[in-house]
């Protein structure tokens, strides 16, 4: 399904000052129409990236279309230098920077499971990587990355999802499965 961006596409920075979701416009909407000219629109949240608008939809897409429907908010984590997972254990293999602790503010309003039809936080660690042979100074990155990531989560993203739901709560019916 092609995804139009919204005028707003905005994404949390673990290292930068967070947006506030008080200055968007709350009443946004979106609109599938299909080629029979019936349409269903909903509630656009402030904080969703992604507009899922679209025009001249195949009728017989509609359900599909409605059941892809995701409203999210990327997070971004922080990098670190990791191992990848080559397959090589040798001492001294290059590591990569890789971000971990990233996630999204993610809702499925059309979602089979009735706890995603509201704004939740998915949160992605990092799959398959390690640090290894950290001195005791080695640690200091890490801890002080996960320090910095765990104040983001604190304040910005709870408050950033208390207010998604808030919003939703205001803007959503919830429709039965």
């Amino acid at each position: 399904m092609p995804v139009t961006p919204a005028a707003d596409n905005r994404t949390f920075a673990a290292t930068t000052d967070q947006p506030s979701l008080a200055s968007s416009a709350s009443n946004r909407t979106w609109t599938i129409t299909t080629d029979t000219g019936f349409s269903i629109s909903g509630h656009l949240p402030p904080w969703a990236a992604d507009d899922p608008s679209e025009h001249q939809l195949p009728v017989d897409r509609l359900g599909i279309a409605l059941s892809d429907t995701n409203h999210h908010q990327d997070v971004r984590g922080h990098t670190l230098p990791l191992r990848t997972p080559d397959g090589s254990d040798e001492p001294g293999h290059d590591t990569d920077p890789v971000p971990v602790f990233s996630g999204s503010i993610d809702c499925d309003p059309y979602a089979a499971e009735p706890e995603l039809r509201i704004p939740v936080f998915n949160f992605r660690l990092v799959d398959d990587y390690r640090m290894e042979a950290l001195g005791p100074e080695g640690v200091t990155e890490p801890a002080a990355a996960f320090r910095a990531h765990a104040e983001v989560l604190d304040t910005h993203v709870r408050h950033a999802l208390i207010e998604a739901r808030g919003d939703w709560a205001r803007h959503h019916t919830n429709r039965p499965a």
